[in-house]
């Protein structure tokens, strides 16, 4: 009975993985059917793996342990207290696809699959940037396709996604990792298109993320690359200022306009009620997302008399701070500096080729998403959860080849 769960497992497991990486781009419902396929053929057929060679897993079970501590002690009902509980399953699919990458895709063919089905949905996005149409989500399902919804101002990208922003977060992943791996000019449009989608969602945090990430994609291509990028930017801003209603209205409503929808005065609020809470549960938070189950009430205690507007922290490291506390906080940075660490090592290790520049998209594509996380709370957005624990089983195999490079050269050296 092993032998055959185990020959199942060698045979089913990189087609699960091929359509979980398609999903990747495209659905959250094919995320969590190929994922939990993945874990039950795991679990089933997999050879028992110690985690020894795993890399960030301590910093990760001491983050899941004190977010699983947190649920139990907050306030929130049996049936959130679950539900907040199995939310932690998507930690569950790290090991799973680290080791799923290095059994059946040594050489990073993932990246192709990736790159294919990413510029398929891209093309899609310029589609609905021009025109507002959805051929995916069902009729009834609110669909975001414009900045400014009243006015219909500005068609918007959603890509297959149900929310822009999570197509920006989802996408500038995949901009910085194309971008980095463009070395002919094919490559190079396949890049920018990405970028210019990402643009087109109309988030204000991916406007602010994009110069940077591009930036970060130049610094290592040397003076040519410097001048054309500072070309660019000086030819596309105004363009895109003065033929986009979209960006130029959402622009100048964000910096000229004194408009609640637009500015950060609602935004300001909730930061501040994270601070309040922080304050009353220091050491392990409110609670898995207590601040936003509890929302309501807080906010009418700090602004009694106002209109109360709730949501989550929109901000990635308060959400973080007021939900876990000072001991999820800490474990929360630790395993991103050892994420961060483990991609600059393997960038420096590779000489040149495709792991080299792989590991340079991914480190800048993780400095996108968490410039992103600024006033957004990214990190719980499950499409963009699962993108990112794909892609620290990618650099954490990665990780590991570049220690095998190292060594190699420690020896010849001597």
């Amino acid at each position: 009975m092993g032998l055959v769960l185990q020959r199942a497992y060698h045979r089913l497991q990189p087609v699960f993985l091929i359509l979980y990486v398609l999903s990747l781009a495209t659905s959250m419902g094919g995320m969590e059917l190929f994922s939990s396929l993945l874990i039950l053929l795991f679990l089933l057929g997999g050879t028992r793996r110690g985690l020894s060679r795993l890399p960030f897993w301590k910093p990760l079970i001491f983050f899941v342990v004190v977010v699983a501590v947190g649920i139990l002690a907050g306030e929130a009902p049996l049936e959130g207290k679950l539900f907040d509980l199995g939310r932690l399953r998507f930690f569950l699919l790290y090991p799973v696809l680290f080791y799923s990458l290095k059994d059946c895709d040594p050489d990073q063919r993932w990246v192709g699959w990736l790159g294919g089905i990413s510029l398929v949905v891209a093309l899609y996005g310029v589609v609905q940037h021009f025109m507002p149409l959805d051929l995916v989500r069902p009729e009834g399902k609110k669909v975001y396709l414009y900045a400014l919804q009243n006015e219909k101002i500005g068609p918007l990208v959603a890509g297959t996604f149900n929310h822009h922003l999570t197509f920006a977060n989802v996408y500038l992943f995949y901009a910085c990792l194309f971008g980095a791996l463009a070395v002919s000019f094919p490559q190079v449009l396949r890049g920018a298109l990405l970028f210019l989608v990402t643009f087109w969602t109309q988030s204000r945090a991916a406007w602010a993320a994009i110069p940077i990430c591009i930036l970060g994609l130049v610094i290592p291509r040397g003076k040519k690359a410097w001048a054309l990028l500072l070309l660019l930017f000086l030819a596309g801003g105004p363009l895109f200022y003065f033929t986009d209603s979209g960006f130029k209205e959402r622009l100048r409503r964000t910096l000229w306009v004194k408009d609640e929808r637009y500015d950060l005065g609602e935004r300001q609020r909730l930061w501040r009620l994270q601070w309040e809470l922080i304050q009353q549960h220091p050491v392990l938070g409110v609670g898995w997302n207590n601040n936003e189950r509890f929302c309501a009430r807080e906010m009418k205690l700090l602004y009694p008399g106002e209109g109360v507007f709730c949501g989550h922290a929109h901000s990635e490291v308060l959400q973080i701070f007021s939900t876990t506390g000072l001991l999820g906080l800490s474990a929360f940075l630790w395993l991103w500096a050892q994420v961060f660490i483990a991609a600059l090592q393997s960038y420096r290790a590779f000489p040149t080729g495709k792991r080299k520049s792989i590991c340079l998209g991914l480190l800048i594509g993780f400095a996108g998403f968490h410039l992103q996380g600024v006033t957004q709370w990214n990190f719980g957005d499950a499409e963009v959860l699962h993108n990112v624990i794909f892609f620290w089983a990618a650099i954490g195999q990665l990780w590991l080849q570049s220690s095998t490079v190292i060594i190699k050269k420690s020896s010849q050296s001597q």
